[in-house]
C-alpha cells in the first residue's frame, strides 16, 4: 500500500527543513561580523596636554625686606624667594623667569661690603656675599642674607621691577623722597621704604631689634632712584 504525505504535512516539513538550515547557517557565521565596529584610539589624543611651568606666569618680581616674590599678572604670588635660602637654587628660578642665563662677575668688596659672586640679568642683580666663614645659627638673619638684590631700572626684559610700595628704579628721587613711605636716615643719604622689625643676636650674646628694609639709593646728581636693594639693614643711629 502506498502512503502518501498529505499537502499540510509536506509544508510543514518543508519549513522545519529551512529553520534548522538556517540556524545552522548563523552558527557557522563569523562571530566577529555581528560585533560592533571598534575604532582604535590615538595614543596622542589620549595624552593628556602638559601642565603650563608656573613660573612662564612670573611678570613682576616686587622687592620685600625678607624675600623677593615672583608675582604674574594679576598681582598673585606664584614664588617666594627667601634671601636665606638656597642660592643656587633662587639663580636657577630666575633663570627660568627671564628666560636666559645671567653674567657673571666676582666683586672685590669694600670696607663696608664682603666680596661678592654678581649675577646679572641686564638691570636685575642678584649678589652672592662671601663671608669669612660660616654665620653662627644663633646670628643668622636677613643682615647676612645667603644673596641680596637690586634693581637698576623699572624692568629687565619683560620683567618688571617693584617694590611694595610701588616706587621704582630710574624715578623722579624728589617724588619718591617726598612720600609718606619714605623712611628717612637723617645720618645717611640712603632711604627706605618697607621695613621689617627683628630681634637680633650680636656675637656676644646681646639680643636688639634690627631692621630688615628695602632700600633706595638716589642718583649721584640726585635726580632719580639709581637703584633699589634688600634687604638692608636700616641704621637709625648711624651709617653702615
Amino acid at each position: 500500500m502506498k502512503h502518501f504525505i498529505g499537502g499540510r504535512a509536506l509544508t510543514t516539513a518543508i519549513g522545519s527543513f529551512v529553520l534548522a538550515a538556517s540556524l545552522l547557517t548563523g552558527c557557522a557565521a563569523d562571530p566577529d561580523s555581528t560585533s560592533p565596529s571598534t575604532v582604535p584610539s590615538d595614543p596622542a589624543s589620549s595624552t593628556p596636554a602638559a601642565a603650563p611651568e608656573p613660573l612662564d606666569a612670573v611678570t613682576t618680581l616686587v622687592a620685600r625686606p625678607l624675600a623677593i616674590e615672583l608675582k604674574d599678572a594679576n598681582g598673585s604670588v606664584v614664588q617666594s624667594l627667601d634671601y636665606l635660602s638656597d642660592t643656587a637654587a633662587a639663580v636657577a628660578i630666575l633663570t627660568t623667569v627671564f628666560g636666559a642665563p645671567p653674567t657673571v662677575e666676582a666683586d672685590a668688596g669694600s670696607s663696608n661690603e664682603p666680596p661678592s659672586t654678581i649675577h646679572r640679568w641686564a638691570s636685575f642683580e642678584l649678589r652672592e656675599p662671601k663671608y669669612d666663614g660660616p654665620i653662627p645659627e644663633a646670628e643668622q638673619g636677613p643682615w647676612y642674607p645667603d644673596f641680596r638684590v637690586a634693581f637698576t631700572a623699572a624692568a629687565s626684559g619683560d620683567v618688571r621691577l617693584e617694590t611694595s610700595s610701588g616706587h621704582v628704579a630710574e624715578e623722579p628721587w624728589a617724588d619718591f623722597a617726598a612720600s609718606a613711605d619714605a623712611n628717612t636716615n637723617g645720618l645717611c643719604n640712603e632711604r627706605y621704604g618697607e621695613v621689617v622689625v627683628l630681634p637680633r643676636t650680636y656675637s656676644d650674646g646681646t639680643v636688639e631689634d634690627s631692621r630688615s628694609s628695602v632700600e633706595f639709593r638716589a642718583s649721584d646728581d640726585g635726580t632719580i632712584i639709581a637703584r633699589v636693594e634688600a634687604p638692608r639693614v636700616m641704621h637709625r643711629d648711624g651709617c653702615a
